[in-house]
């Protein structure tokens, strides 16, 4: 008796959901603490109110018993979140450039198609850090930290730096996968 398999379409949108349901954290950590982080983002911005901590869901990985959500690439780790950014509100990532041989966050719209990709060398380091990804830079070097902005429309024009569009609108769900 044969079996028919799904689309692949259907087996993406199920994989994908799947995965962001897995639980830990990444970025800064999933404890469900609240913490002040007012004193971390860029003076342009100010936070009142206490933020979460639990951002990311994974890690997904590639391994030989792990499924392989975004085939081929083999050797990763994956993590995904989910978001509204409200009209007049700012979304910022902060971390720090991993020991890899590559990092990106890419964005995928409310259908779940590819929006746009944030690969390492275009994400600026915050002051006093370094980004091992640009040609030259020291590969190990202690400090290492980004902010991202993540803005749920398409570029206007030139991109801003270390800006991931979502090529969506205010108030929309937001993917991002986080790729090491």
């Amino acid at each position: 008796m044969e079996k028919s398999l799904p689309s692949t379409s259907l087996l993406k949108s199920v994989l994908l959901s799947a995965s962001l349901l897995l639980g830990t954290a990444l970025l800064t950590g999933c404890g469900g603490n609240n913490v002040d982080v007012a004193q971390s983002l860029p003076s342009s911005f100010s936070a009142s109110h206490a933020m979460s901590t639990c951002l990311w869901q994974g890690p997904v990985g590639t391994a030989p018993t792990d499924v392989n959500e975004a085939y081929p690439d083999a050797g990763t780790q994956y993590w995904a979140t989910q978001f509204k950014i409200p009209a007049g509100d700012r979304v910022f990532l902060k971390g720090q450039f991993a020991y890899s041989r590559y990092i990106s966050f890419n964005s995928y719209r409310t259908d779940n198609s590819p929006a746009v990709a944030l690969t390492d060398y275009q994400i600026s380091p915050d002051a006093g850090s370094t980004n091992p990804f640009i040609a030259d830079a020291a590969r190990y070097a202690p400090n290492r930290s980004f902010t991202i902005e993540v803005v749920p429309t398409s570029a206007a024009g030139t991109p801003a730096p270390s800006t991931l569009y979502a090529d969506s609108d205010y108030g929309q769900t937001i993917t991002v996968w986080y790729r090491v």
